[in-house]
């Protein structure tokens, strides 16, 4: 995919919307969460959205939490916990877990058990949490989760080159 339209989509695929004293991420347009590579950055935006929105809201509000929205709002969620055999199901049916999913392959653990996420949670249900707090939650988020994209391989050297050769 183009790169800037890439930004363009993610730019436009999380808004907030306040619900009773914080404010709720919610799913905005973008229709890239069949693909999981695409999957695993909306997740990544996501949090990066969520950081930065922390910090923007607090220096003008008192209510400046920003709920992450869980699974409806996750691109990872979406496209491995929703859908079993790539067929999207009802949330009343949803699988026990997810075991294609890069992060649970990563944890061994179901509905991200294991990763800064569960820090996030606890920090937001906390009186006494700073914005940066937060923020920087939802950055370890962003982080881990940046962990999870595959490494791109080193291109080949030709015969009798080192890598330090022009």
């Amino acid at each position: 995919m183009d790169p800037e339209l890439k930004d363009r989509l993610l730019e436009r695929a999380f808004s907030l919307f306040p619900d009773q004293g914080f404010f709720l991420v919610e799913r905005g347009v973008c229709d890239y969460w069949e693909d999981p590579l695409m999957a695993l950055d909306l997740s990544i935006a996501k949090w990066k959205f969520i950081a930065s929105q922390i910090i923007k809201l607090s220096k003008t509000r008192k209510d400046w939490k920003v709920d992450d929205g869980g699974i409806d709002t996750c691109g990872l969620c979406v496209h491995f916990f929703r859908r079993v055999e790539g067929v999207r199901v009802p949330s009343t049916e949803e699988p026990e877990d997810c075991p294609a999913c890069p992060v649970q392959k990563k944890t061994r653990n179901f509905r991200c058990v294991g990763t800064p996420y569960v820090k996030f949670l606890d920090l937001f249900d906390e009186n006494s949490t700073t914005p940066q707090e937060l923020s920087n939650a939802a950055l370890e988020e962003a982080r881990f989760l940046e962990g999870l994209r595959q490494p791109k391989p080193e291109p080949a050297l030709s015969p009798g080159l080192s890598p330090l050769d022009n």
